[in-house]
């Protein structure tokens, strides 16, 4: 007993003075709690903090939550995944409002019932919010406990939370247990990490079997895990005039309430045209006729991995209906980012809403009227995205420049992004920030808001990462091809590009020795298009 009193003391001491900032810490509200507990479901904290100040921002109150529309729920939830989680989190503030008077029950039973609420979501909440003696058990927790104890119980093995809990109970300290179980999670998350724990640092060491034994990296046991199935998926994006089909989901599922593009698994030996056709036909009753690479998608899901081919589909017959009941919409591209997608299925609305051609100014500008002449003709013959350079002329010139060709581009429009810095770009009224691969690596979040365009350009599979992670927009990839300003350079080849294409999770363009007569050949590798200076450039010779 006195162990256990040991335990809970220097633990409570060790989290009040280090426990992370967070702002659900903040709070006694009930409702912000709760939020933030669902949202940490096999979610990271670096992930969550974002979705949890957008959704109380949109949901406040759970009265506001409660009376929401549900697909405003889930695009607000876009992108955070365990989509069930948004849907259950509704439908229980809908339960509490009708039945409980719109006040969230303090009582296990109760709390319990309502949907989406399991033990730990329930234990958490009662704990931290109302001060009810219920023990939390998380993977952090279980880490912990694994190695205090040299528990053998594998710790992703169901019948193990029996085991866990009871230990986790013995521990619990009832006068304090919200603030114990958050110090046992932070402990696991902080300190007792699944690799190098810093058990120098550890309020607990000294009670720890692990420890004590040398044995640490053993625990906790672990059953091994069958390998993810991956799935090849062609995905037809429907065009008529200017706006594309998609589909709803149904209700129910993983990814039950939102909106997708038509499409689904390849069967044995189809290619990915084949299996596009059967399933529009299948899906919506349509006959495929003309269509044309778009992009390709990889996403890893909880449960599973799909490879996305994604084809635009430019010529069909018929007239299209949800054959399975599925309800439909048509959109323009723009429109898209109003209805709430799967996480694969995002980077398709960014290829649909940016064009297949990204111009790349020339660095020096030795004729100012020139260069916006030149700019002119080529916004003429069809340039749609910009990236301007202005390098090595002083901040007036700047300006000025970036102004006058900003407004040509948009009386074409056309968007520009300035490779500078955003208060630069803020000034010259650019549409957004294209970062060079120093300026990628200094950024520790995206620096700009998320109705500007963010661009990067990229050289390696890391970069790509690296772009992906700052929430950009697109990224250039280069050099494909050799080229007359880079001959040195070790071109990657257009299998190389296709590969690391392959991997990334936004849309890329081919960079490097392009000229438009690529272009098919930069959609057939995965590219979104191509981007270029002397073959896109007025003024300059194709090359």
């Amino acid at each position: 007993m006195k162990e256990i009193k040991f335990l809970r003391q220097s633990l409570i001491r060790w989290y009040l003075a280090n426990h992370r900032d967070l702002p659900w810490r903040k709070t006694t509200n009930p409702y912000h709690i709760w939020v933030s507990e669902v949202m940490l479901q096999q979610t990271q904290v670096a992930t969550v903090l974002p979705y949890y100040r957008r959704f109380l921002k949109r949901f406040p109150s759970l009265e506001r939550l409660a009376r929401a529309d549900l697909q405003d729920v889930l695009k607000v939830w876009e992108g955070l995944g365990y989509y069930a989680r948004a849907r259950n989190l509704h439908r229980a503030a809908g339960f509490i409002l009708n039945d409980h008077q719109g006040v969230i029950p303090d009582r296990w039973e109760d709390f319990r019932k309502l949907p989406g609420v399991g033990d730990y979501i329930a234990a958490a909440v009662l704990s931290i919010a109302f001060e009810k003696p219920y023990a939390v058990v998380d993977g952090n927790v279980k880490r912990v406990l694994a190695r205090l104890l040299l528990e053998e119980a594998p710790v992703n093995k169901s019948t193990s939370i029996k085991i866990f809990k009871e230990a986790a109970d013995r521990l619990l300290t009832p006068r304090d247990p919200g603030t114990f179980n958050q110090a046992l999670m932070e402990l696991g998350a902080m300190v007792c990490k699944p690799q190098q724990p810093l058990c120098s640092t550890c309020p607990i060491q000294n009670l720890c079997l692990a420890y004590e034994t040398g044995r640490v990296d053993e625990y906790p046991k672990k059953l091994k895990k069958s390998p993810t199935p991956q799935f090849n998926i062609s995905v037809g994006v429907v065009f008529k005039n200017s706006s594309v089909l998609i589909t709803r989901r149904k209700p129910e599922g993983l990814l039950g309430g939102l909106w997708e593009f038509p499409g689904g698994k390849l069967e044995a030996g189809e290619s990915v045209a084949e299996a596009l056709a059967r399933e529009l036909h299948e899906e919506l009753g349509i006959v495929l006729q003309r269509h044309r690479p778009l992009i390709r998608v990889r996403h890893q899901y909880a449960d599973r991995s799909v490879l996305l081919d994604v084809h635009r589909v430019t010529v069909w017959q018929g007239q299209p209906v949800g054959r399975q009941g599925q309800p439909l919409a048509w959109a323009r591209p723009e429109e898209l980012d109003d209805y709430p997608m799967p996480a694969a299925d995002v980077p398709i609305v960014s290829a649909l809403q940016l064009p297949p051609v990204y111009l790349i100014t020339p660095p020096k500008i030795a004729d100012q009227s020139g260069f916006l002449r030149a700019l002119e003709r080529s916004l003429a013959a069809g340039i749609r995205l910009v990236q301007l350079r202005l390098f090595d002329i002083d901040d007036a010139t700047l300006l000025e420049i970036g102004r006058a060709a900003c407004a040509l581009c948009h009386a074409a429009q056309a968007r520009v992004l300035l490779n500078g810095g955003p208060e630069t770009a803020a000034a010259i009224g650019a549409d957004g920030v294209h970062l060079n691969s120093r300026a990628l690596y200094l950024q520790q979040q995206r620096p700009i808001a998320a109705t500007q365009l963010l661009a990067a350009s990229c050289h390696t599979p890391q970069d790509l990462a690296q772009a992906a992670a700052l929430g950009a927009d697109f990224a250039l990839l280069s050099p494909v091809l050799p080229t007359r300003s880079h001959p040195d350079a070790d071109p990657l080849g257009w299998e190389r590009f296709a590969s690391w294409v392959d991997d990334a999770r936004l849309p890329v363009f081919a960079l490097g020795g392009m000229h438009p007569d690529l272009l098919e050949t930069a959609w057939r590798h995965g590219a979104q298009g191509i981007a270029g200076i002397r073959g896109l450039w007025a003024d300059e010779p194709a090359g």
